[in-house]
């Protein structure tokens, strides 16, 4: 099964399947595999030639994730900046169709995922994401995902981002995380799918330990600071830089 759109959302997978036709109805269930045929999930269906109409349900549960195999980014190229994921992962949703038109909808389930994040090792992502479409993806509004700790030079804990995704954008509501004796959040952002448009957002900082973070530099043995940072620091970063 291969995504035909012109930027895919799935990489092809591949399996087996029963199927089927009696009275001019056809059902069947199709066991997929993805990379280095790592079991994914099954999918069952049906669909009644006289009519047109039909129904898919998607069972993908208990997905593991390691380094050594099966990756997220086999999944989806959407989610390729999760790398040398390790834990599970769980997904169910159902299209249905007829001639007018097709309906979908799907939850995902995220439970204690460890990954390498553009900032550094992330441990302990969860999140229950609920998708209003598959096709394309939308979820609802207020998603809420949760990292316990990101290993950056100072690390954060207690990440969390509220968001929400349409077809062309990813619309952050909101971003807070606990660092160097404070806090920082950001006020919400809307990052265009395709990677063109201009980002801008406002970070706030509270009670942020300024020894902290300079005892974690190369010249932490050299400077001695003593204070904390509080304030708003409007960004916007593009193609042209931040």
């Amino acid at each position: 099964i291969t995504d035909m759109t012109r930027s895919p959302r799935f990489r092809p997978l591949s399996g087996g399947a029963t199927v089927m036709l009696a009275n001019k109805r056809v059902t069947g269930e199709a066991t997929m595999a993805g990379k280095h045929g790592a079991r994914v999930g099954r999918v069952t269906f049906v669909h009644d030639l006289n009519s047109g109409a039909g129904k898919a349900d998607i069972a993908a549960r208990d997905v593991h994730f390691d380094p050594k195999g099966l990756q997220p980014a086999d999944l989806s190229p959407l989610l390729a900046q999760v790398r040398n994921a390790k834990g599970r992962a769980s997904f169910t949703g159902s299209v249905a169709w007829t001639r007018r038109g097709t309906t979908s909808h799907g939850v995902l389930e995220i439970a204690e995922l460890d990954f390498a994040s553009p900032l550094g090792p992330a441990h302990a992502l969860q999140s229950s994401i609920a998708f209003r479409s598959l096709i394309p993806l939308v979820t609802a509004d207020g998603q809420k995902l949760d990292i316990a700790k990101i290993d950056w030079t100072l690390p954060f804990t207690d990440t969390r981002a509220v968001f929400a995704l349409t077809p062309d954008a990813l619309r952050v509501e909101g971003a807070k995380t606990n660092v160097a004796g404070g806090a920082a959040s950001l006020e919400g952002m809307t990052v265009e799918l395709g990677g063109k448009a201009a980002i801008h957002d406002t970070a706030r900082l509270d009670n942020i330990d300024l020894a902290q973070i300079v005892s974690a530099t190369n010249i932490g043995s050299k400077v001695k600071v003593v204070g904390c940072v509080n304030g708003e620091i409007p960004f916007t970063s593009s193609a042209a830089g931040f």
